[in-house]
């Protein structure tokens, strides 16, 4: 048996009927509209609060993340372990399995890992923050009071996108509105639930608890977690993984993300920021400024900064001698930054120093090698000399005596 229900979308508007089913129809204890729009406006403040520098950032440098040469840079940063990213079956299984592969299989099979590992990185999208959706489209004083709860009307189609998929919320002061975020949110996991997310957030998300697991430095599994349970724009999620952001900035923890499908979205977070100059350090720190030239020209793409063209062959020379053309261009200040680059140029003067060194010493244990070697066959054939003209004179005596 259906229920019919009747809403007027609009008070110009014709009225529409509409037969509902019990599965089509979600009835759940929601608080009324001013307790709605109430908790709205306090996470939308915290939210911006939170992340007042996001809120500045224009909309349209967000969709520099999938153009392809920014998808290339990003990847080639990430630096993409196979044997970080692919989860460790060993332990999943009691014995291991041991197969003969030819020369052949072993690079097919050594391809397809590779491909499953660049599945599994493939890097969530960085999103500005959804707008808010609420919208009251009609308002009928003669429904007030005649329920105690808010109902929620859905259209249940197969095969719709979940963002095009109508749902309208009947308030209990009679107002007709356009369902919020969360409601969506909580209805859809109702009908169309994903695996991994839950109806409502764990706790982990928040409080005492997302602290912790920032302390300890699980960020790959609060980000993966967050992955699951929210969509990119959703503002939690945002505002998760600009606290992890943050945290590996604080204590220099940018390795903890390397090889990870959050290392990508977190170097461009920091180069939307504008806030490059400790990631910088890092790599140089770390003996990587080759990642160094891939991070500078990831911010020019981003903000239309017109710097000498990439150096080809990345010799130390060149890339600090880039480096510093960024700096300059920037007109960054950081002395640690700039001591990390006499660092590198120094490193790079005593490494070549050495191996000038080394080489000479080999050449000139070639050339007494070789000295020794000619010694050597002079004193052979002197000494065969002798042995041939011992050999004649033994011979002639011997020929006096039969003569004799």
């Amino acid at each position: 048996m259906g229920l019919l229900c009747t809403i007027r979308t609009l008070p110009s508007s014709s009225v529409k009927s509409f037969i509902i089913t019990h599965s089509d129809l979600v009835l759940r204890a929601v608080c009324n509209s001013q307790n709605r729009l109430a908790h709205a406006a306090s996470q939308a403040a915290s939210v911006n609060s939170s992340n007042g520098a996001t809120a500045s950032i224009p909309e349209n440098k967000y969709e520099l993340f999938v153009r392809p040469d920014v998808q290339d840079i990003l990847k080639k940063l990430t630096a993409i372990d196979p044997h970080k990213v692919l989860p460790n079956l060993t332990k999943l299984k009691q014995t291991r399995e041991i197969t003969l592969m030819t020369k052949e299989q072993l690079i097919q099979a050594e391809k397809a890992a590779l491909e499953r590992a660049e599945q599994l990185s493939q890097m969530p999208p960085v999103l500005p923050p959804r707008k808010e959706c609420e919208k009251v489209m009609a308002v009928d004083s003669q429904l007030s009071g005649l329920s105690t709860s808010s109902i929620v009307f859905t259209d249940t189609t197969l095969g719709l996108p979940e963002r095009e998929r109508v749902m309208v919320v009947r308030t209990p002061d009679g107002a007709l509105m356009s369902a919020p975020w969360e409601v969506r949110d909580r209805v859809l996991q109702v009908y169309y639930p994903r695996s991994g997310r839950r109806v409502k957030p764990a706790p982990m998300f928040s409080g005492i608890y997302l602290e912790n697991l920032i302390k300890e430095r699980r960020y790959k599994y609060l980000l993966d977690s967050a992955c699951c349970q929210y969509e990119p724009d959703h503002p939690d999620f945002i505002k998760i993984t600009h606290q992890v952001y943050e945290d590996c900035e604080a204590r220099e923890t940018y390795h903890a993300l390397l090889s990870t499908r959050h290392y990508g979205p977190m170097v461009f977070y920091f180069v939307l920021q504008k806030r490059v100059t400790n990631l910088l350090k890092h790599l140089l720190h770390q003996n990587r400024p080759d990642d160094c030239i891939e991070v500078i020209k990831l911010y020019s793409i981003v903000w239309d900064l017109e710097l000498a063209s990439p150096p080809e062959t990345y010799s130390i020379k060149v890339m600090t001698s880039f480096i510093q053309n960024f700096i300059e261009k920037e007109a960054i200040t950081d002395v640690s930054l700039l001591r990390e680059i006499k660092i590198l140029s120094l490193r790079d003067s005593i490494s070549s120093s050495h191996s000038e060194k080394i080489s000479a010493d080999e050449a000139s244990n070639s050339d007494s090698e070789s000295d020794s070697s000619s010694s050597d066959s002079e004193s052979d054939s002197s000494s065969s000399g002798s042995e041939s003209e011992s050999d004649s004179e033994s011979g002639s005596s011997t020929d006096g005596k039969s003569f004799r």
